[in-house]
């Protein structure tokens, strides 16, 4: 694809001068404009920044509009708008990155062998044949790759490296960041369903991202601009940021596509929120058939205020994504099935794809499962099989699951109905920022913290609350004075939400400081799970 003028010439510009004109091409100030010519009176926006000067001084004449347009169409620079033609390859995209520098670095540069990692889930461990839930799935393997020519491959499992059982992706990063750059690192893998032993030199992250970068590779330029973003190694600057997945995107990077068309669709950070111009990224993504790509699309349709809904439409780009596996899609798609939305009504086809998403680990698809089982939709009705979905769901994030646990309680769904649970699973939610549960405890004049938690947390932290009995008595008033008092902080002795929440903080601030360094494992805390609540422990006895 040939480039437009526009962006070619915004890429001769400088990286200084781009962000410079990026800063005040919105601008409604002169001075701004005679500020960027005294900058770069040579600058390859200058003939524009002149027009716009004498725009500030005069009416705009039909002359000068044809004048400023002219202008801009030779000068506008390299910005968010108008994705890249859809039928770029790398091959085909020709671009200047002699001006290009190396981002400075904010500490060492770190190790890695270059891949892209997972857990190994249900769905992985079936494909590659290994157990569910060990070893570390390789999902890509990246350009600036070591591992690649070392004989790793996308779809491979890593059982353990340098000896060391690798249970989850975790235990890989925090293994390569251990080692020096240079070093050398023997993996245990199974590749197509034979075990074998490889060894892969690690090489410097950015520095390996922006040489490759630097080559006209569009998956490194993201990954320098991700990096910028987040402020990993290098200065924080959302501007350099963008600018870089801006440069990734015209060179053909799916994920800077992407990156654009989520900026666009919430908005954030010096960046309004534009659904036109969040559904012109995806639809750039969605012709390259992106699962993705495809799922952001059809959210635009489906339910993203501000854009016109379309559930008939939606329905079939989630249906594409969903013929990828995209987990999300199916759970999205499954709601509109419940729902007769777009599609005919069908709780079957809504239960068969919640499955699949669940199987391959998508939280709301728990959630969304055990509410059809909680109201025998699509599938028998089963109480006790729903509380175990809303728990799963819970455990991988969604707390819904106990909101949800807790209404079932309440309201005596196919179980006995049982204020106690019932509040435990309110309070826990609530404990976790579920406004829902908060909300619904305050309308019932509940307390959303709970005394016995708070008297086990107390006397973890080495204050005596006196017996554990979930009753508010006077040692307990005392024990939360003093605990109060060793950190230098007024107390009323009061049992607040707040004060279990820094509790919990508190003693799982103390099971990290005793890790063991070997392994960056936690120590057992006599704590254990510590947002549970005392009232919930006897519920593997459900009804």
């Amino acid at each position: 694809m040939a480039l437009s003028a526009a962006t070619t010439l915004a890429q001769e510009a400088s990286e200084d001068e781009l962000l410079f004109w990026e800063s005040i091409r919105n601008g409604g100030d002169s001075a701004e404009y005679e500020a960027y010519l005294e900058a770069f009176p040579d600058g390859k926006f200058a003939p524009l920044a002149r027009v716009r000067i004498r725009k500030f001084g005069a009416k705009d004449t039909g002359a000068e509009q044809a004048e400023t347009r002219a202008a801009e169409e030779q000068a506008e620079p390299e910005q968010a708008k108008a994705p890249p033609e859809t039928e770029t390859t790398e091959e085909e995209v020709a671009i200047d990155t002699s001006g290009w520098v190396m981002p400075p670095l904010t500490g060492p540069d770190r190790s890695v062998i270059g891949i892209n990692i997972s857990n190994v889930t249900k769905d992985i461990a079936e494909r590659t044949g290994v157990a569910e839930g060990g070893g570390v799935h390789v999902a890509n393997v990246q350009s600036i790759s070591t591992a690649g020519p070392a004989g790793l491959m996308k779809d491979d499992v890593i059982l353990s490296a340098n000896g060391r059982p690798m249970a989850e992706a975790q235990s890989l990063v925090d293994l390569t960041m251990e080692t020096e750059v240079g070093d050398t690192i023997t993996l245990q893998i199974v590749s197509e369903g034979e075990e074998r032993t490889i060894e892969i030199e690690t090489v410097a992250l950015v520095e390996s991202h922006f040489n490759a970068a630097k080559s006209g590779n569009p998956a490194s330029m993201a990954m320098i601009a991700s990096l910028m973003e987040d402020g990993r190694l290098v200065e924080r600057s959302l501007a350099r940021a963008r600018l870089w997945h801006k440069r990734a995107a015209d060179a053909g990077s799916i994920e800077s596509i992407r990156y654009f068309g989520n900026l666009f669709t919430y908005g954030g950070e010096e960046q309004e929120k534009d659904v036109a111009e969040a559904r012109r990224w995806f639809e750039a993504g969605a012709e390259r058939d992106d699962a993705n790509s495809l799922f952001g699309l059809a959210r635009l349709y489906h339910f993203i205020e501000d854009h016109p809904h379309d559930h008939a439409r939606a329905a079939k780009l989630y249906q594409r994504a969903v013929d990828q596996g995209h987990s999300g899609a199916m759970n999205n798609l499954a709601a509109l099935y419940g729902n007769g939305s777009g599609v005919p009504e069908d709780h079957q086809q809504q239960v068969a794809l919640l499955r699949r998403a669940a199987d391959i680990g998508q939280a709301e698809s728990y959630v969304a499962l055990g509410n059809a089982y909680r109201d025998g939709k699509g599938v028998q009705q089963d109480a006790a099989k729903a509380l175990e979905l809303f728990a799963e769901g819970a455990e991988r994030g969604l707390v819904d699951g106990w909101h949800n646990s807790g209404v079932l309680y309440w309201e005596g769904i196919g179980v006995t109905a049982d204020r106690k649970k019932a509040i435990a699973f309110f309070r826990r939610a609530a404990a976790q920022g579920f406004n829902t549960s908060l909300q619904f405890l305050e309308d019932n004049d509940i307390a959303a913290y709970d005394v016995g938690l708070i008297q086990r947390l107390l006397a973890d932290l080495g204050f005596d609350p006196g017996p554990l009995d979930g009753k508010m008595g006077g040692k307990t008033l005392t024990a939360i004075r003093a605990y109060h008092t060793a950190k230098g902080e007024p107390s009323s002795g009061a049992a607040t939400l707040e004060l279990q929440k820094e509790l919990q903080t508190d003693v799982q601030r103390r099971g990290d400081q005793s890790s063991a360094p070997e392994t960056g494992q936690s120590a057992p805390s006599s704590t254990g799970d510590v947002d549970r609540n005392p009232e919930l422990d006897d519920l593997e006895q459900l009804d």
